[in-house]
């Protein structure tokens, strides 16, 4: 299966690229070589800063950028966040989707995450456009 390419997608300011565990987030945003703007893979945050912490340090540094690019299982709360902020809000959430099998490990995590993208869709009155990408 194809990556998204840059080119299909650099039009969009903010993009957010979520998924479970394993999805393909990562290699999809390396795949684009991005160059022109602010990339930030937030589970490079969350040694540094811890979990909670790392989502904080991730919002204010995408607060004061105009464009940028966002990946990692951290952005399920990074979207419910910025919903709060309606203005930073992204054009464009790709959501990475793998045809594998879930590792046991990652079933509760998967429940959790699942958990939060649902509670953002009822809090969130105008949604960002999506696109589902499938990796594997």
């Amino acid at each position: 299966m194809e990556l998204l390419t840059w080119d299909q997608v650099k039009k969009n300011k903010k993009i957010l690229v979520i998924g479970y565990p394993l999805s393909g987030k990562t290699t999809l945003v390396k795949s684009w070589n991005v160059k022109d703007r602010l990339v930030v893979h937030t589970d490079d945050y969350i040694p540094a800063y811890g979990y909670e912490e790392a989502l904080y340090k991730i919002l204010s540094h995408i607060n004061f950028v105009d464009t940028y690019v966002v990946e990692g299982v951290q952005g399920y709360r990074i979207l419910r966040k910025l919903s709060e902020y309606h203005a930073l809000q992204p054009d464009l959430v790709i959501i990475c989707r793998s045809t594998q099998a879930c590792l046991p490990k990652h079933r509760t995590f998967r429940k959790n995450l699942d958990t939060v993208f649902r509670k953002y869709q009822e809090h969130t009155k105008e949604l960002p456009r999506f696109h589902i990408h499938y990796t594997y």
